[in-house]
């Protein structure tokens, strides 16, 4: 008999992203994770997610977000480098941030 259930690896792997990201479809009420030993998900639950093509949760839509969230994560090290940098200018100057 097949197996009725995929891992969180296994959902990765179909929708084409990572394992983050299907635990946010979870969070977000998207898939469901069974009662169950381990993190499973229904094998049927996921093809209807599959089928839908809803907004939230296609492929293609799922990339543009983890694409903004590295976009957003590099500006924010940059803004913390940048931060750095004032930081010790005022030091050497003698003065110091509050």
């Amino acid at each position: 008999m097949a197996c009725r259930t995929f891992s969180t690896a296994e959902v990765a792997t179909l929708f084409g992203i990572s394992a983050d990201s299907v635990r946010k479809m979870e969070q977000d009420g998207i898939l469901r994770r069974l009662k169950v030993p381990g993190i499973r998900y229904s094998r049927s639950e996921v093809y209807a997610v599959l089928r839908e093509g809803a907004e939230t949760c296609t492929v293609a839509s799922v990339r543009r977000l983890e694409e903004k969230i590295r976009m957003k994560d590099a500006e924010i090290e940059r803004l913390r480098s940048a931060l750095r940098t004032i930081e010790e200018e005022a030091r050497r100057q003698g003065g110091g941030i509050a």
